[in-house]
């Protein structure tokens, strides 16, 4: 037997002009509905001479990194090459001097014709040497000192063993954002930072497996602070204040229609008769057999620079010809 109750109808569309003011209101009551976005003068810039990624892969990844290029304040340039081997010998030494003194010319270049701002990240990765560089100018000198270049690219490299060089591109600018949002940690000249070591954790609050710098303590406090931080930022966000508000009204509508059927009286002993009933017969037969494949984990995507044996940098910042400081580091990946 079902009870029907119309009155749960009258509920329902209620709740639904309730759920549709609060979203309404919520979305044009944001700032970001309000006042228009001042466009930024950073971007992020792809020149993959070395044809690493495909068309798709290579829009994607520009826009992804546009956008963290937009909240770090900073140019994020990916530079690939495919001659290496043409310009300098096999000799680790050899190739760190050059890859430097050809990146500073490169900067150089670009920020005296306008292409690049001022504080710009650069990621250089050749394929014939399989060589990876990263350097920091301006603003970013300090934002990625030499030491959190060096986490950077520890964190990165099995990206690169793997050929993954979307995400390994991808991961290069998710960094650079995190370091350049953290609080109270980008103040000061990055000579400071590189001696005390301080505030280079990796974006998930840890460094990287091969080598721990600074105090653990300080670590932790700026994780937490990290933390902190993004939890304030996403209370005020407008995709969360709206996923709230859908939430919110899909919860309430469909607890509301969930008893818009009426109730239901009867359950499985209303027509029994449990003194009459019972099991009359069983009867097993085999069907098939199923086999279960449990998917392979994934590699970890740190560098075991060690074991390896791969070239590790002791900074690798400087001065270019046109004057301009910088931090930096690279190694064979």
């Amino acid at each position: 037997m079902i009870v029907k109750d119309n009155k749960n109808f009258i509920g329902i569309r209620l709740m639904l002009m309730i759920s549709c003011i609060y979203i309404i209101a919520t979305v044009l009551g944001t700032p970001k509905f309000i006042v228009m976005a001042e466009t930024s003068k950073h971007t992020a810039h792809i020149e993959d001479n070395a044809g690493l990624l495909s068309d798709s892969e290579e829009s994607d990844l520009l826009q992804k990194l546009t956008d963290y290029a937009v909240k770090s304040n900073l140019d994020l340039v990916i530079l690939t090459t495919d001659d290496l081997n043409t310009k300098v010998k096999d000799d680790d030494t050899a190739i760190t001097n050059y890859v430097k003194g050809f990146l500073e010319d490169y900067i150089d270049e670009n920020l005296d014709n306008g292409t690049f701002t001022e504080d710009v990240a650069i990621l250089y990765f050749d394929s014939t040497y399989r060589w990876l560089n990263i350097q920091g100018y301006g603003s970013a000198e300090t934002i990625l000192n030499d030491d959190r270049i060096e986490t950077i690219l520890d964190n990165i490299s099995g990206y690169f063993r793997e050929n993954d060089y979307y995400n390994a591109f991808l991961n290069f600018g998710n960094h650079t954002k995190y370091y350049a949002t953290l609080k109270n940690t980008n103040s000061g000249n990055s000579s400071n930072s590189n001696q005390n070591g301080s505030n280079n954790t990796s974006p998930n609050g840890s460094h990287g497996n091969d080598y721990n710098y600074g105090h653990g303590q300080t670590s932790q406090n700026n994780s937490n602070d990290a933390q902190r931080q993004f939890i304030e930022n996403v209370l005020y966000k407008t995709w969360f204040q709206l996923f709230a508000a859908i939430t919110i009204g899909v919860i309430t509508i469909a607890i509301m229609a969930s008893r818009s059927g009426g109730r239901v009286t009867t359950n499985n002993h209303t027509y029994l008769n449990e003194g009459n009933s019972g099991i009359v017969a069983r009867r097993d037969d085999y069907i098939s057999t199923s086999v279960t494949k449990v998917k392979r984990p994934e590699p970890n995507h740190t560098t075991n620079t060690t074991s390896s044996g791969s070239f590790r940098s002791s900074g690798g910042g400087g001065v270019s010809s046109g004057g301009r400081s910088h931090s930096g580091g690279g190694r064979r990946v």
